[in-house]
């Protein structure tokens, strides 16, 4: 899943699988494992480009059975989910333990939310972008279909935006 995100918010041809190992922190083979899975769940093509109506369907319907949220104890982090800066002025409430991707260098202590990917944290310091984009994958995991809904329309903004 972070392969995907990554490639959702790219302009022009996919990158080089070196490139894109080098810059989600993976070794190449883990990014072949992963593009060679995903190209047989049709959610890229064999360019290695998005089928958007693709994925559009895979993370509305199917991301919270595939990658069930797991939630441990209070932790300090980096907010995901409801909890990230994308939903969270969207949404009313307080959020006052807000879902958090454990990370010692995170800013925000809540409830640890494991993310889809170990690399997730460090990935979403060094790429903004790319960090709301796995924040909003993070919400269509949970178990409101209101937050979900919110998430999808954000994120189908902001491909709008990079296609």
């Amino acid at each position: 899943m972070l392969v995907l995100a990554s490639l959702l918010g790219r302009k022009g041809p996919p990158p080089k699988l070196a490139a894109l190992g080098e810059e989600l922190g993976l070794s190449v083979s883990a990014v072949h494992r992963s593009m060679k899975s995903l190209q047989a769940a049709q959610l890229v093509d064999a360019s290695r480009a998005p089928q958007l109506a693709q994925v559009d369907e895979f993370l509305t319907h199917a991301l919270r059975y595939v990658f069930p949220p797991r939630m441990q104890g209070e932790t300090r982090g980096v907010p995901t989910a409801s909890s990230a800066p994308a939903l969270r002025k969207k949404l009313a409430g307080s959020d006052r333990f807000p879902l958090v991707w454990p990370d010692p260098q995170g800013r925000e202590r809540g409830i640890a939310f494991e993310p889809l990917h170990p690399a997730v944290p460090q990935v979403a310091r060094r790429d903004r972008e790319l960090g709301e984009r796995l924040a909003l994958f993070d919400a269509f995991r949970l178990n409101d279909a209101r937050v979900r809904g919110i998430a999808r329309r954000e994120l189908q903004k902001r491909l709008a935006v990079t296609a």
